[in-house]
Formats: structure tokens, C-alpha cells, sequence
């Protein structure tokens, strides 16, 4: 039996359940956020989850998609690796055409950005001039699919147990270049005690991967929650509670979101190929 053969099976024989369907036997290990979001593809030590092939292999494209778009968007201080970009962005035509980025904006169309975004406007320049892209809404289904595994995966790693599918929980990702986003989620952030940067030996990973967690409710009624910046570009939220108490909060079991997910999978992938 090889070496990499041996890690696996030490992997499946510590983690024996897949921490997305928290019911399928390990039969892989995944990494998440996927390798192909960091600079070089050196992603952090310390995010291996275990997952079944079938929760590994479908999120397969969502991942892909993900990767590119944090790419172009990155904020993190990296250097653009143009090789990356370029092979990212062929990889976007061939596979993912409707989401290619729009790049014929009208005036109009830009000017809303510039007033929905904390972005910097040139006066120099006209709305038309201005260097804006529009993106497919079908993009935010890859990213909320990743972030429905990002809360199952932390939930994992520090409950140390699969989320329960009848955990209620409430979701949502957001640009960091959106007005107000912070302000939005200070009152989260500041409550949250933990914080944690992907890190890796010998390698700089920079602010490409950080977060802020913590365990919530009491003993009996135990939850998580977490606030998450990739790349600096995205802001990436959730929370996982057993039982709602508060009847203003909006929140859906788990079970319920994944069915969500997998039904509007294949149509999502149809649109998208096409």
C-alpha cells in the first residue's frame, strides 16, 4: 500500500462520516476552500474535510467558478498571476460561457455600480470610460453553494462533528466592495471571539483566507456561527442553530437548503454550459 493510500485510510478511519451529508461513509478527502482559490495553488494547512464522493465530486464546477471569479476580484495585495489568469479566464470560455464577464456596460449601467460599490471613480474619466464588469447572477449560486460547504466544513472542524441537517441555519455572501458591508456585520464580527488565518509553512498566504468564529447557545442547545473574508474581495457568512427562539430571525434547516441545492444543481449547470 502506498503512502498517500495509508494517509487516506487513516483519514477515513479517524473522520468516518461525511461532514456535508453528515451520512455517507468518507471516501475522500476535500479541501475547502478549494486549492485553486490561493495564489500558486498553496492553500492552508489545517482545512482537509472528509466528504463522500458524491458531495467531493458535485460541487466540483461551483468550486471552479468560485476560484476564477476571486481571482479576477482579489483585493489581498498579491500581484495579478497573469499565466492564471489567462488559463482561468479560457477555462471560463470553453466550459462556462454564460459566465463570461460582461464587459459592454452602458453608462448607466455603471453608474449604478459606482454608486452600489465603495469603489474609486477616476473624475478624469466617464462612466463610460470607466473600467466596470458585470457579472452573471448565476455566478452567486456557485458562491452560495460554497458557502453552504464552507459552514458545514468550520462546523466540523470546531464542533468536531458533522452539521446536523436539522440545524437551522441563515447564509449570505457579499462583495467586500459593497457599501456598508462591514457595518452590516460588526455587530456579528465584534461578538465573534475566535479568529483564525489559513496559514502554511514556508509559504506567505498573505490575508487570502481569514476568519472569525464561535460556538453559540447553551450546552443543550449548542450552534456556530462564523464571518469569512477570500481574497479580500468576498465576505462569506453563516450560522447553524438547533432551535429558532427568536421568530424575526430567517433561518432554514440545513436539510432544506441542501435539497434546494441539489434541485437546482442540474438546471443551474444546464444554463450555464450552454
Amino acid at each position: 500500500m502506498g503512502q498517500r493510500k495509508r494517509r487516506l485510510q487513516a483519514f477515513k478511519a479517524e473522520h468516518p462520516i461525511c461532514c456535508y451529508c453528515a451520512k455517507a461513509p468518507t471516501e475522500t478527502i476535500d479541501h475547502l476552500p478549494n486549492r485553486d482559490c490561493f495564489v500558486g495553488r498553496a492553500f492552508p494547512e489545517g482545512f482537509e474535510f472528509p466528504a463522500c464522493s458524491t458531495c467531493n465530486s458535485k460541487s466540483r464546477q461551483a468550486e471552479q467558478i468560485v476560484a476564477i471569479y476571486l481571482a479576477l476580484l482579489a483585493r489581498d495585495g498579491f500581484p495579478p498571476e497573469e499565466r492564471n489568469l489567462t488559463e482561468k479566464a479560457i477555462a471560463l470560455k470553453n466550459n462556462f460561457p454564460q459566465l463570461i464577464p460582461d464587459l459592454n456596460l452602458s453608462a448607466n449601467q455603471k453608474r449604478r455600480a459606482f454608486e452600489y460599490h465603495d469603489i474609486g471613480y477616476l473624475e478624469s474619466q466617464t462612466f463610460a470610460e470607466s473600467p466596470v464588469i458585470g457579472i452573471n447572477p448565476d455566478v452567486w449560486f456557485a458562491f452560495d453553494f460554497v458557502n453552504l460547504k464552507l459552514l458545514s466544513a468550520l462546523y466540523y472542524l470546531h464542533m468536531e462533528a458533522p452539521l446536523p441537517h436539522s440545524h437551522f441555519v441563515a447564509l449570505r455572501c457579499v462583495p467586500t466592495t459593497k457599501k456598508n458591508s462591514f457595518d452590516e456585520i460588526s455587530p456579528m464580527v465584534n461578538a465573534l471571539p475566535n479568529f483564525k488565518r489559513g496559514q502554511r509553512r514556508n509559504t506567505n498566504l498573505g490575508t487570502q483566507f481569514e476568519y472569525k468564529w464561535a460556538r453559540t447557545g447553551s450546552n443543550d442547545k449548542q450552534g456556530f456561527a462564523y464571518v469569512c473574508v477570500l481574497r479580500q474581495c468576498m465576505l462569506l457568512y453563516g450560522a447553524a442553530i438547533e432551535e429558532v427562539t427568536n421568530p424575526d430571525m430567517e433561518m432554514t434547516s440545513a436539510g432544506e437548503i441542501w435539497a434546494e441545492i441539489n434541485q437546482k444543481l442540474p438546471v443551474w449547470l444546464d444554463a450555464i454550459s450552454s
